[in-house]
């Protein structure tokens, strides 16, 4: 009988502390890949884009949908939009708020910059 009680006295242990341990450590590091991924996506389309174009603008729409703050700003702090000239450089500020396994909220932020090297050049030669 104490080898059953023991047993049970363990699962109890291991459902009640353990089990909800590794489920938040499992989903807040879900969370926190896809952020990350997240960020290095935007920051790849605006290096290929040459600025905030429509595709960029798409891309941040849905994002925002999903709960992202996304901010473009240049070097003193001022938003920015439109086609960049080459050697501009572009701050993003990314900000993300998601519920954890228990409820509470997280938030998570990050920034980085693209050197805008070139400018995208459409299919009737206007940049």
């Amino acid at each position: 009988m104490s080898e059953k009680t023991g047993f049970l006295f363990c699962l109890l242990i291991f459902s009640v502390f353990i089990l909800p341990f590794g489920g938040n450590l499992f989903y807040v590091n879900f969370h926190v890949d896809q952020f990350m991924k997240t960020t290095l996506d935007v920051q790849k389309v605006m290096s290929e884009e040459g600025g905030i174009t429509n595709r960029m603008i798409y891309l941040t729409t849905g994002l925002q949908e999903k709960g992202y703050e996304i901010n473009f700003t240049n070097e003193e702090g001022d938003r920015m939009d439109g086609l960049l000239a080459p050697g501009e450089v572009v701050h993003i500020q990314y900000k993300c708020q998601f519920r954890n396994f228990f409820g509470e909220i997280n938030e998570l932020t990050t920034s980085n910059q693209v050197h805008i090297e070139k400018r995208k050049v459409m299919p009737n030669g206007a940049p």
